[in-house]
């Protein structure tokens, strides 16, 4: 499997939540307001799941 952009530590916890049959990665956010916001994308993107933006609102900063 190819990870893009993935750092050696990014790309081993892969694997290890791959043999562990994780297929998906929930990030969620509290706004100001108390408003929980959930985004999911597959593990294969784990190593760009922290990058700024991943397709989130801006209404998440």
């Amino acid at each position: 499997m190819a990870v893009m952009a993935a750092k050696p530590l990014a790309a081993a916890a892969i694997a290890q939540l791959e043999a562990d049959g994780v297929a998906s990665l929930i990030g969620t956010v509290v706004n100001p307001a108390g408003l929980i916001h959930a985004k999911t994308v597959p593990l294969r993107r784990m190593g760009s799941f922290a990058e700024p933006g991943l397709g989130a609102s801006p209404v998440w900063h």
